[in-house]
């Protein structure tokens, strides 16, 4: 989800002072909750970086590119047991693709 709001700041479609603080909520939060590693992650995600495969299908389904998403999106989920899966959830609910 934070993700998808940096880029949507990014295009000036979200307001990137109240997602900067909500960012710094999880990741103090997160420090006491996960592993080190799993917070750096996180910390990459909210500032907008990520694996190449995710910024791949954010590209490709900004141009409308269906085949190079479906690719993007199937390297994607093969990240980790469920951590592929858990990012592109994050990133259809982060762009509003899916609701909660």
């Amino acid at each position: 989800v934070f993700f998808a709001r940096r880029l949507m700041v990014a295009a000036g479609c979200a307001d990137a002072g109240s997602w900067d603080r909500a960012g710094r909520m999880v990741i103090d939060v997160a420090r006491t909750r996960t592993h080190p590693i799993s917070v750096a992650l996180l910390g990459d995600l909210i500032a907008g970086a990520a694996w190449a495969s995710l910024h791949d299908l954010v590209a490709a389904l900004a141009g409308g590119a269906q085949p190079a998403a479906e690719g993007a999106a199937r390297r994607l989920v093969r990240l980790g047991h469920t951590s592929g899966w858990d990012v592109l959830a994050g990133l259809g609910v982060g762009l509003g693709a899916l609701e909660v």
